[in-house]
């Protein structure tokens, strides 16, 4: 799940696979391996045939891991991750939870 968040983080501004792969330490196997598993689950896209940039779907699935990265204590079951909604103030989730929005963001 981390190599797929930083491949979408790289992304972000627009990289080519050979970015992706000098970026993340990757072999040129790899890189084609990871972008086609995340192209297949629309967390990426291609413009110009060239530059990959990350879908909604991606940024979604980043921004949950970097809130889920960010827990306290991985090992604790009262672990939580505060996600502001507006008005409303804070919601926190547990890691149950959070695994459940990931897999959600996957099966999408």
């Amino acid at each position: 799940m981390t190599l797929l968040a930083e491949i979408i983080r790289v992304s972000t501004k627009g990289a080519t696979k050979e970015e992706i792969s000098d970026e993340l330490s990757l072999s040129s196997a790899q890189v084609e391996s990871y972008l086609h598993f995340l192209r297949a689950r629309r967390f990426i896209v291609l413009l110009d045939r060239r530059d990959y940039f990350p879908s909604e779907k991606g940024l979604s699935y980043l921004s949950l891991y970097d809130c889920a990265s960010d827990l306290a204590d991985v090992d604790s079951p009262q672990g939580s991750c505060p996600k502001s909604e507006g008005a409303h103030g804070g919601l926190h989730w547990n890691k149950a939870e959070v695994a459940s929005r990931m897999k959600d963001i996957i099966e999408r």
